[in-house]
């Protein structure tokens, strides 16, 4: 049971690295520091005073590079690597007892792609703010994604199985809509082909 938690609380952190890197990683420094959740021993240096100071800094600078359009750019193509390590990070923090080499192949798997899998819709919707609004609800599409990763974090340490159903939740949607898309594209493709 305490390994299907850490787990939950691995896949909700790696869910938040991906709208922001390094907020998550603050929220996990912070909950370890004062006793909220327990670390693999080999991980026990991210409640430190110093893991936490760093985060908290690298949290307020990511934060403000998104509102700098030539800065969000840049720090946008960072964050798709920066996140996969933050979500595999994260994740491989809370697994303990087994080998090191499953413990880190499995969270790159689960972490790292999960985290990837946001981060590639982030700049997905990021995309299409700029486009749509020429850059203006840029600052918009920021201060909510921030919001999703502070929600998702807190959640992931209070509340890790929660987490875990919304993703599958979220994930089963995508998929329907995805397939009735393809299913009504099919059928116009159809129609088309007999009409013609």
């Amino acid at each position: 049971m305490d390994m299907l938690f850490a787990i939950c609380v691995g896949i909700g952190l790696s869910a938040a690295c991906g709208f922001r890197v390094f907020m998550p990683m603050l929220v996990l420094s912070a909950a370890t520091k004062f006793g909220g959740v327990h670390l693999n021993p080999n991980f026990e240096w991210l409640g430190s005073w110093t893991a936490l100071a760093a985060f908290a800094s690298a949290t307020i600078l990511e934060a403000g590079s998104y509102y700098v359009p030539w800065v969000a750019h840049a720090v946008s193509v960072a964050a798709v690597p920066a996140a996969v390590l933050a979500g595999t990070l994260a994740t491989a923090a809370q697994i303990d007892g087994i080998h090191p080499l499953a413990q880190w192949s499995s969270s790159l798997l689960v972490g790292g792609g999960i985290a990837g899998g946001v981060q590639m819709l982030n700049i997905g919707a990021r995309a299409a703010s700029t486009i749509t609004t020429a850059g203006i609800g840029n600052p918009i599409v920021s201060l909510g994604q921030g919001l999703m990763a502070f929600v998702l974090a807190v959640t992931a340490v209070v509340a890790p199985l929660f987490i875990v159903l919304l993703i599958v939740a979220i994930v089963t949607v995508i998929i329907r809509r995805r397939r009735a898309r393809k299913a009504s594209g099919e059928g116009h493709s159809i129609a088309a082909a007999v009409t013609g």
